[in-house]
C-alpha cells in the first residue's frame, strides 16, 4: 500500500512544474484584519501619541494560523517558536527597557480582532501588545530527472523532485491604552529540497524549517525596533 502511494505521488509530481509563490496574496492574509478605514479614522490615528512608560510590560499574542471550515491548519505555533520570540526580550529586560513579557493565551481572548486583544492585554496589566502572525505556502514540482519515475524503481533513489517552502512572519506592537502603532516587522523564511519521493521531507517538516528561519530574522527586527522607541 505504501509503495502505491509513493508511486502515485511520484507520477503526480513528475507531471508538475513550479507554480512559484504569490507573495502579494499571502501577505494580504497575514496579520490582524482591520475594518475599512475612512478619513475620520485616519485623522484619529494621527492624533494618537506614544504613551509607553519606561520600563514597560508586553503581552505577546500568537495569531491562529489561517484555515477554513473544518480543515486543519497547515501548521501550528509550537513551544520552540514561542521561546524564540520570548528570548528576543531578554536583552531588553537587562537594559531596563522592558520590565515584563508574558503570553496572551487564547482562553482569555474574547475576540481576535485588535480591540479584543487590547482588552485582554489590559486585563493583564500590559502596556504594549505584540502580535505575531504567520502564513505559509509550499511548491512541489519535477526536475529533469523525473521522467525516470515511469520505471518505478527510480522513485527510491533518483532525486527528480523539488520542493520549496515559504513562511512569512509578521509582528506588530500596539499601545494597549490608545492603539498607537509602535512597530511593524515582516520577514520571510524559505526551505528547499531535491529529493526522491520515497525519502522526501513532509510538508510539515518543510513548513517548520521555513518558519524557524523567518522567526529568527523577526526576532532580530523586534529587538532593534523596540530599542529605537
Amino acid at each position: 500500500m505504501r509503495f502505491l502511494i509513493i508511486f502515485s505521488a511520484a507520477l503526480a509530481i513528475a507531471g508538475c512544474s513550479s507554480k512559484g509563490f504569490n507573495r502579494g496574496e499571502l501577505k494580504q492574509q497575514v496579520g490582524i484584519s482591520k475594518p475599512v478605514t475612512t478619513d475620520a479614522d485616519i485623522a484619529k490615528a494621527l492624533e494618537k501619541k506614544a504613551n509607553l512608560p519606561k520600563p514597560f510590560k508586553i503581552a505577546v499574542y500568537f495569531s491562529e494560523p489561517e484555515h477554513y471550515g473544518t480543515t486543519s491548519p497547515k501548521w501550528l505555533w509550537n513551544q520552540k517558536d514561542k521561546d524564540l520570540i520570548f528570548s528576543a526580550t531578554e536583552s531588553l529586560q537587562d537594559q531596563k527597557i522592558v520590565s515584563k513579557v508574558f503570553p496572551l493565551v487564547g482562553s482569555v481572548v474574547e475576540s481576535e480582532d485588535l480591540k479584543g486583544l487590547r482588552l485582554a492585554a489590559a486585563r493583564h496589566g500590559a502596556d504594549a501588545l505584540l502580535i505575531i502572525s504567520g502564513i505559509t505556502d509550499i511548491d512541489r514540482y519535477a526536475n529533469n530527472w523525473s521522467w525516470t519515475y515511469a520505471f518505478i524503481l527510480p522513485t527510491f533513489f533518483v532525486n527528480g523532485s523539488e520542493v520549496d517552502g515559504l513562511f512569512i512572519a509578521s509582528a506588530t506592537m500596539w499601545d494597549v491604552r490608545n492603539e498607537f502603532l509602535y512597530l511593524t516587522a515582516e520577514t520571510e523564511g524559505q526551505a528547499s529540497e531535491t529529493y526522491a519521493p520515497a525519502f522526501g521531507k513532509t510538508d510539515k517538516e518543510i513548513y517548520s524549517e521555513a518558519k524557524q528561519k523567518a522567526l529568527t530574522d523577526l526576532k532580530a527586527q523586534i529587538v532593534n525596533m523596540i530599542k529605537g522607541q
